[in-house]
């Protein structure tokens, strides 16, 4: 499931005489890194020099290529140069783009209270100075951080405004971005039927033509997840196998991850374990080399699922510790209590009823307050015969 960030724009003091044309994401990336260590060292010969204008304005450009990669380095200096650079200047907007591009390093770093101080500070900024994009986009940001903290309430708040700014300024693609936003939120509060409606119009208004290129691949897999979720498989597996083929013409390793491991789960919903198995170790690769273990761990999660259905009870256990650890390493409780919840049907499945209880005990303890996912471990344990629950993570195996 894929909340959506926004960048900050901002107009610079000079355009660039020529740009270089690329067809596709990977040549673009490509020709990015072949030129950021010059670019990193114009920004600190420009810094040394005094020249603050280009050592902001040349930082803050490249928050996409950072945020797109997930490699931050030296970054966070970098934004810390910027923003004494732009404060020196007096230019408020910058600074407010600046504090921006510095909250997203230390969001990327788990520094969650610092991004969150750092992004307050930003929307002050461009509240007083009226400007109503900068504003939505900058609470949209903080709104993903709360998601990411389970503080749902404010979460939904700060995108439930920024929805109303963006719809003031009439950004249609922004709204399509916050709509999904809601979707994820709906979806995590098990308000199923309402996270398919916000996905749908997040899509609906996102595709400005009749081009299916158009389509966001993250935004179908969520789809596709809720459709698996409300026990739909079948449409769940074409809308994956949907958000795959337009990874591919994307040329998104992102997306391409995030439809594998949710066909990694349809599949074994299926009963097609070999092939389970297949989408989720490349969903497991491309996650690693994004660096992006959330998705990680659900596909670790999907394949510890399938490893059950296919009795082999010792690799599950291997798939679900991989999922604590990360849970343990990132200080992610959602899915330490997956793990937990892996080890409590690896116990069920060996008639160890009590070590399934007692994981199950451990997964409540730690999932966050008010997610659906939490229903399954509380059914099993107030069942009479916790093998009599069949969860939407069991009933397949």
């Amino acid at each position: 499931m894929k909340a959506e960030n926004r960048y900050v724009t901002f107009k610079a003091d000079a355009e660039p005489k020529y740009l270089k044309e690329v067809s596709d994401y990977d040549t673009a990336l490509s020709l990015f890194e072949d030129e950021y260590r010059n670019i990193a060292a114009a920004v600190r010969d420009a810094a040394l020099r005094g020249f603050d204008s280009h050592t902001w304005q040349l930082t803050c450009a490249m928050l996409p290529y950072f945020s797109r990669i997930n490699q931050w380095g030296e970054a966070e200096d970098l934004y810390k140069t910027a923003l004494a650079s732009v404060r020196r200047l007096g230019i408020d907007y910058g600074e407010s783009v600046c504090l921006m591009g510095l909250a997203t390093v230390k969001r990327a770093r788990g520094a969650v209270s610092e991004a969150r101080e750092l992004i307050s500070g930003a929307i002050a900024i461009s509240r007083a100075r009226g400007d109503l994009l900068a504003e939505a986009n900058q609470l949209t940001n903080l709104g993903v951080i709360l998601l990411d903290a389970n503080n749902f309430t404010e979460s939904r708040d700060c995108f439930l405004t920024a929805l109303a700014l963006a719809a003031q300024v009439g950004d249609l693609k922004f709204q399509a971005t916050l709509n999904n936003n809601l979707g994820v939120i709906s979806r995590e509060l098990g308000r199923l039927t309402e996270a398919i409606e916000y996905f749908n119009r997040a899509i609906e208004i996102g595709c400005t033509d009749d081009k299916s290129s158009n389509r966001s691949p993250n935004r179908v897999c969520n789809i596709a997840e809720v459709l698996n979720l409300q026990g739909r498989t079948n449409s769940a597996r074409e809308r994956y196998l949907e958000a795959l083929e337009l990874s591919t013409r994307n040329r998104s390793p992102r997306s391409r991850a995030l439809a594998l491991a949710g066909l990694c789960a349809v599949y074994r919903a299926s009963n097609n374990l070999s092939q389970a198995l297949d989408a989720g170790r490349e969903a497991v690769d491309l996650a690693r080399s994004v660096d992006w273990f959330q998705l990680e761990g659900d596909a670790l999660n999907a394949i510890g699922d399938t490893h059950v259905s296919l009795g082999d009870l010792e690799s599950a256990e291997q798939s679900y510790a991989r999922v604590e650890s990360l849970g343990l390493l990132y200080s992610s409780q959602r899915y330490v209590a997956r793990a937990h919840e892996g080890f409590a049907h690896v116990a069920l499945a060996r008639h160890d009823i009590a070590k399934a209880k007692d994981h199950w005990r451990k997964a409540l303890a730690v999932y966050p307050g008010g997610v659906v996912d939490a229903a399954a471990a509380s059914r099993h344990l107030e069942a009479d015969d916790p093998r009599s629950e069949r969860c939407w993570r069991c009933k397949f195996a």
